[in-house]
C-alpha cells in the first residue's frame, strides 16, 4: 500500500535513528510497505545502514531535495506515497493512521500528517518545525496517491535547496482542486535546533525561494511591477508587525518570535533588493517538473 521516500544528505546517525522508529511504525500496519532511501551524497555509512535493513537504496542526482524525491519516487510500486525526512522520528501509529484517514476518504488525493517539535524552548535563536492542526503540507510527512503525483509533475526541481518547494507542491494539488485532509494522529517528532549567527543568515538568503513559489503561484511577481523599493520597505515592516502581533496573543515563544520580527526589520534595507534581483532572474525559468512515468502498480494491498 505505501512506498516511503527518505531523502537522505550525510545524516547517518539520525537516518539509523529514523528507520529504527520507522520499523515500528511498518510492523502496525496491514498491506505490503516498501522504504526507498534516496541520498544526494552517497556515503557508505548510510548505505550500509539501510541496506542492513533490506530497504532499498539509491543514489541522487545531486541537484537538490525536491530532485532527490522524485528520483526516489522513480523506483517507488505501491499506491501511495509518503515523504518522511532524515531527520524525523515516525510514531508507531503513523502507517495506520494514515491507512485509516485514507479509507475514511476514498476519494482523497493527499493526506497531510502531524510534526512535532522536540526540544521547543523560548529562545530567540531556536528553529523549531510543527504543525499540530495542518494546512501547510510540509515535506516531512504527508501522504499522496502516487498516480496524483506523477499527475503533478512530482516536486519543482527548479528548488534546488530546502526551502519552499513543498509549498509549491501544495499551492498546485489546491489549484487541482483535490482536498487535503488532516490526519492529526499521523505524528512525526522533529528536534527543534538551535542556530548559528551564520545559520540564520543562510536561511535569510533563502528567502529568495520564497520570491519562486509567489511566482509559480502568480505569475505577475512577488512585487508589482514599476513599486520603487522606498515605497516597498515600509509596507514589509508592516506585515511583519502584524504577523507579530497576532501571534503574540497565542504564542507562549515571545522572545523567538521577537528576534525573527528584529532581524526581519533590520535586514529588510538588504533583503528587499536582493529578493527583486531574484525575482528578475526567476522569471525567465520555467517549472522543472518530472517527467518520468510511473511505474506500473503491483502488488497493491
Amino acid at each position: 500500500m505505501f512506498s516511503i521516500i527518505v531523502p537522505t544528505y550525510r545524516r547517518p546517525n539520525e537516518l539509523a535513528g529514523m528507520l529504527a522508529a520507522l520499523e515500528r511504525a511498518i510492523a502496525e500496519v496491514p498491506g505490503r510497505v516498501e522504504v526507498i532511501v534516496t541520498s544526494d551524497a552517497g556515503d557508505d555509512e548510510s548505505r550500509v545502514i539501510v541496506e542492513r535493513l533490506g530497504h532499498r537504496w539509491t543514489t541522487g542526482q545531486r541537484r537538490g531535495p525536491a530532485a532527490n524525491r522524485n528520483h526516489g519516487v522513480a523506483l517507488a510500486t505501491c499506491e501511495w506515497l509518503v515523504f518522511l525526512d532524515d531527520d524525523c522520528l515516525p510514531k508507531p501509529e503513523l502507517l495506520t493512521e494514515y491507512r485509516s484517514v485514507i479509507e475514511a476518504n476514498p476519494r482523497a488525493q493527499v493526506v497531510e500528517g502531524a510534526i512535532v517539535a522536540v526540544g521547543k524552548r523560548n529562545a530567540w535563536n531556536l528553529e523549531a518545525v510543527e504543525n499540530i492542526s495542518g494546512g501547510v503540507l510540509w515535506s516531512c510527512n504527508f501522504a499522496i496517491r502516487r498516480q496524483f503525483y506523477h499527475q503533478l509533475g512530482g516536486f519543482d526541481e527548479s528548488f534546488a535547496e530546502a526551502s519552499g518547494e513543498d509549498i509549491d507542491l501544495r499551492n498546485r494539488i489546491l489549484s487541482s482542486g483535490a482536498k487535503i485532509p488532516f490526519a492529526q494522529k499521523a505524528v512525526v517528532e522533529h528536534p527543534a535546533r538551535y542556530l548559528t549567527i551564520g545559520q540564520m543568515w543562510r536561511q535569510t538568503l533563502r528567502a529568495r525561494w520564497g520570491v519562486l513559489v509567489e511566482l509559480r503561484r502568480k505569475p505577475s511577481g512577488f512585487f508589482p511591477r514599476g513599486l520603487a523599493p522606498v515605497v516597498t520597505f515600509p509596507l514589509f515592516w508592516a506585515r511583519c508587525l502584524r504577523q507579530f502581533v497576532r501571534d503574540a496573543r497565542s504564542d507562549r515563544f515571545l522572545s523567538h518570535r521577537a528576534a525573527r520580527l528584529a532581524v526581519n526589520l533590520v535586514l529588510a534595507p538588504l533583503i528587499i533588493p536582493y529578493l527583486i534581483f531574484w525575482e528578475w532572474r526567476f522569471r525567465s525559468q520555467p517549472p522543472r517538473l518530472d517527467a518520468r512515468q510511473p511505474k506500473e502498480t503491483r502488488n497493491v494491498q
